[in-house]
């Protein structure tokens, strides 16, 4: 009896430990975040792109700091093919300031708004992030609005870089950080007025993956840009082939068609000008004929007038009955 414990004690270990391990977070392998202070609302959009090790069994539960003053603006996985689907489910803890979201893929996005400090034209604020899980890498950087006039950022960045938009990047060296090590970054800009930087420049797309955060793509060793190059090109054969066959097939049509047109212009002037012309012919002119016997008093046609013998029922010159 005492073994039948023991093995059932065992057997419940045993099928717990999985559970157990599927619910515990999973290890980030790449994380980028990036600060967008005064893009599009008066207080910071933070960007958080991470990718999970190619080993994680999934789904997969993630966790990530989430500040409790900050508005949550997305929540989505990232699929192979760099598509966002906010399908995702996810509980936020306000009180732990941490959100935890279950994947079926690798790759995750997650948007929030966090206000900062202001004192007139002046902005600060300290973004400061963790999470129950080790990152392996951690790429930070902070976009100087457009209307600022300088930017500070402490830790001092490896490099200001600008971007397509016009934009400066302030990059942050890349660091790792343990469970539970928390990252701090303080930034103080000074704003030439309150305009956002969507109102004065183009805006930079805000859904952009970058394509290090994406799933591998296989051993093809295709990525989506080329699979994407490739379908279009392949598109794009088919409507030339296509418009060249549809051309051909209709060649002696397109040939026809402007003689058609032609003649049935032509039939539509000749049947105008003639119905004129007939009605306004004038009458044959008059034809000598024998005087009528003696006796017999003359004819006339009462159409056009021409004489007739006694014995015609039809008028010799325009056909008209006579009438006796």
């Amino acid at each position: 009896m005492k073994q039948f414990s023991c093995l059932i004690l065992l057997l419940a270990v045993f099928l717990a430990a999985p559970a157990q391990a599927q619910s515990s977070p999973a290890a980030i392998e790449q994380l980028t975040v990036d600060l967008w202070p005064d893009f599009d609302q008066p207080s910071v959009l933070v960007l958080l792109t991470g990718k999970l090790p190619a080993s994680t069994p999934l789904p997969a539960t993630v966790t990530v700091s989430v500040p409790a003053a900050a508005t949550l603006n997305a929540v989505a996985r990232v699929t192979a093919d760099g598509t966002m689907i906010d399908d995702v489910q996810y509980s936020l803890d306000t009180a732990a300031q941490m959100l935890s979201i279950t994947l079926p893929d690798l790759s995750f996005r997650v948007e929030y708004y966090e206000p900062y400090q202001r004192n007139d034209l002046e902005r600060q604020f300290t973004f400061t992030w963790q999470t129950s899980a080790p990152v392996q890498q951690l790429l930070v950087s902070v976009q100087q609005p457009a209307a600022a006039t300088a930017m500070t950022v402490s830790p001092s960045p490896v490099s200001v870089t600008p971007g397509n938009n016009g934009l400066q990047y302030h990059n942050m060296p890349a660091t790792s950080l343990s469970a539970n090590q928390p990252y701090t970054l303080d930034v103080n800009y000074t704003m030439s007025s309150s305009a956002l930087t969507t109102s004065l420049v183009e805006p930079p797309a805000a859904t952009g993956i970058p394509s290090e955060l994406l799933p591998d793509a296989g051993s093809s060793g295709s990525s989506p840009d080329s699979t994407l190059l490739l379908v279009g090109a392949a598109v794009m054969g088919l409507l030339v082939v296509g418009g060249l066959v549809w051309l051909v097939l209709n060649r002696s049509d397109l040939r026809a068609a402007p003689q058609r047109s032609r003649r049935g212009a032509m039939g539509q002037s000749r049947r105008r000008t003639s119905a004129p012309t007939k009605r306004a012919a004038p009458p044959p002119p008059p034809v000598e004929s024998a005087p009528p016997p003696a006796g017999q008093a003359a004819r006339f046609c009462h159409n056009c007038g021409q004489p007739s013998h006694a014995e015609d029922r039809f008028c010799r010159y325009c056909g008209t009955e006579l009438k006796q």
